[in-house]
């Protein structure tokens, strides 16, 4: 079997070989950010029952390309959540861990909540504030500010 092809898409193929796009397994929740927060996990895995009783592939995770104000939310769990673009506010949450957040474009807020973990956690575009959180306590007893800053990729401050 012949595909025919224009030059223009033959370079298109060409130039994107090799490019891994790093959202592929990512849905982007961005409109449900209206929505309950309690519900964004159970939301994401209906969608994931729907692709894969569909024939798709099984979402990793979810991205929400915007900034994301919880503050004082009762929120206590955000299993799915793998990346904001923009800020992430969760002070004064119940949220324990963030399994398989990575990135976050602006600042991370975590001040006054239950956080123990951040396993996957890469990049803060801004500032990060742990004060008064069990991993803030753990981190500074065994690390620099400037060795926490490396962990968890942070461009701005460091607050402990």
């Amino acid at each position: 079997m012949k595909l025919r092809i224009t030059e223009q898409q033959y370079r298109f193929l060409i130039e994107s070989e090799g490019e891994e796009d790093k959202d592929e397994n990512l849905i982007d929740f961005s409109k449900h950010i209206s929505t309950d927060p309690d519900l964004w996990d159970e939301i994401f895995e209906q969608k994931n029952k729907l692709v894969i009783k569909n024939g798709g592939k099984k979402y990793d995770g979810y991205y929400i390309n915007r900034d994301v104000n919880l503050r004082k939310s009762q929120i206590k769990e955000l299993k799915y959540l793998v990346k904001v673009s923009g800020y992430l506010d969760l002070y004064k949450t119940r949220i324990t861990e963030l399994p398989m957040l990575s990135e976050v474009g602006g600042n991370l807020n975590l001040r006054h909540s239950p956080i123990t973990e951040l396993p996957l956690l890469t990049t803060v575009g801004e500032w990060l504030d742990l004060r008064h959180t069990p991993i803030g306590e753990e981190l500074k007893k065994t690390m620099s500010d400037a060795g926490i800053k490396n962990k968890f990729g942070v461009k701005g401050k460091i607050y402990i």
